[in-house]
């Protein structure tokens, strides 16, 4: 019996990976999915002003909703990934630990009876990037990170002057009256660097 080898009539093209909304964002070569989002490029693509909400439409493993009627839930948006509880997600700031806040969730909020990170308390004009470990890393954090580990990088440049200004808003479809956009956001920030001290060479 003898085997002839020959070539495949289709080839594979460009493979997409399910669940993914952009294009080179994640970290292919690390043992841990990890998402690099840039902020510069994700706000002028997006109408939203906050942090959670930025990340509530970049982040699929990342869910914020923003609550009515529930106490002090209004005011901290309590934010989960990969579905388990706030307290269960670590939160950094250029590597370090950043506090949680002091409100438990109550009234059949999102994450019911934790304590969360308040992410909206860091304006968005001042974030480089943002890095989401989607895994469990309470083995090297602790527990606080077992869903996750949020890394806010900010910005480090000195005597740069940047500015922004974006509007976003719904096509109202849905409204019987002469309005024609519904739910507008218009944010404008500035942000300047200024030197406090010199970093010594490692």
């Amino acid at each position: 019996m003898s085997i002839r080898l020959a070539d495949a009539s289709t080839g594979l093209g460009e493979v997409q990976v399910v669940g993914s909304r952009s294009q080179n964002r994640s970290v292919t070569d690390s043992p841990s999915p990890v998402d690099i989002i840039d902020l510069r490029e994700v706000t002028t693509k997006t109408g939203q002003l906050d942090v959670n909400q930025l990340l509530q439409f970049v982040a699929p493993s990342f869910n914020s909703n923003r609550q009515t009627g529930s106490d002090g839930a209004d005011h901290v948006d309590p934010a989960t990934l990969r579905g388990l509880g706030p307290d269960q997600t670590l939160v950094l700031v250029n590597g370090k630990r950043q506090h949680q806040s002091a409100l438990v969730n109550l009234f059949g909020t999102r994450g019911r009876g934790n304590t969360g990170t308040d992410l909206n308390v860091i304006p968005a004009a001042s974030i480089e990037r943002i890095e989401i470990l989607r895994d469990g890393a309470a083995a090297q954090y602790g527990s606080d990170a077992i869903a996750g580990v949020i890394n806010i990088v900010l910005k480090s440049s000195v005597k740069e002057l940047t500015a922004n200004v974006n509007y976003g808003a719904y096509d109202a479809k849905y409204r019987f009256d002469d309005e024609k956009l519904d739910g507008g956001n218009f944010n404008a920030n500035v942000n300047y660097g200024i030197g406090l001290g010199r970093k010594a060479a490692s």
